[in-house]
């Protein structure tokens, strides 16, 4: 996805400040991106953390941030944008 339009849906989504931005409207805007499509699945273990033991969190980190440095700059950074906002307004099982 082009980083200039990400950046407009995002503050469409949430407001200029983010001041919308909430547990369900950022899980929300997550799912709606990647069905929208970026061209390829999203990297293996984003929401594999959520599920693991804390043994195999580091190798799904390893493997996602490996995947993320060959992806074209703009979809990395989307990418790393998405799994971070998901996980910090993370706040429990659906």
């Amino acid at each position: 996805m082009d980083l200039d339009v990400f950046r407009q849906k995002v503050r469409a989504t949430f407001g200029p400040g983010l001041e919308n931005a909430t547990a369900g409207t950022i899980h929300e805007f997550v799912r709606q991106i990647e069905a929208e499509g970026r061209g390829e699945p999203p990297p293996s273990g984003r929401y594999l953390l959520r599920e693991s033991s804390p043994a195999n969190i580091h190798q799904i980190l390893r493997n996602y941030f490996l995947q993320v440095l060959d992806m074209p700059l703009d979809d990395a950074i989307v990418s790393l944008w998405l799994t971070a906002a998901d996980m910090a307004f993370y706040d429990g099982p659906d």
